[in-house]
């Protein structure tokens, strides 16, 4: 199976995978399924990743990896945004520092553990992924921003994966 089939694949598996979930263990299952699906990548909790900004806030490079229409909403405080399909790879890589702590999210984990299994292939070893995402640091009432400032809304991303933010920090335009 060549990369673009084996990627198909993957994301059908993937979509499939967490289709059926309806209850209030989705984002439980989801979790689970990336950690499956990404098995080589870290997760960093929202309560670990807290603690490290709290800790050691100059070595850390936050990259979302989300479209840019999502991280104009809002993103988390100095995080840098790279989108894949946009931005090249070899581009990011060459601007990173390799001494400090790589945390990369999106909106749930799918394209930030992706991303994070990139850099690991380009010799990045403190590489982690913010688990359950923007979406999960936004549900337990934690800053994010538009610009410099702070606002009260995240991206939902679509109406399917949108279920897994709190329904008060939908943007109106999506509600």
């Amino acid at each position: 199976m060549n990369a673009s089939g084996l990627g198909v694949a993957m994301l059908l598996f993937f979509c499939t995978g967490i289709a059926f979930a309806e209850t209030s263990d989705d984002f439980a299952l989801l979790k689970i399924k990336l950690r499956q699906t990404f098995p080589e990548v870290v997760s960093l909790s929202v309560e670990e990743f807290k603690q490290e900004l709290r800790s050691n806030p100059s070595k850390i490079v936050i990259i979302d990896s989300r479209a840019r229409e999502e991280y104009e909403v809002s993103h988390l405080d100095g995080a840098v945004l790279f989108v894949p399909k946009v931005d090249s790879l070899k581009s990011l890589v060459e601007k990173l520092p390799m001494d400090k702590a790589i945390i990369t999210y999106c909106s749930v984990g799918y394209r930030s553990s992706k991303l994070a299994e990139q850099l690991m292939a380009k010799g990045f070893s403190n590489v982690r992924s913010l688990e359950g995402g923007i979406f999960e640091w936004a549900n337990h009432n934690n800053a994010v921003f538009s610009g410099s400032k702070q606002v009260k809304y995240v991206h939902p991303f679509n109406k399917a994966w949108g279920r897994f933010l709190n329904n008060d920090l939908h943007p109106p335009a999506f509600q």
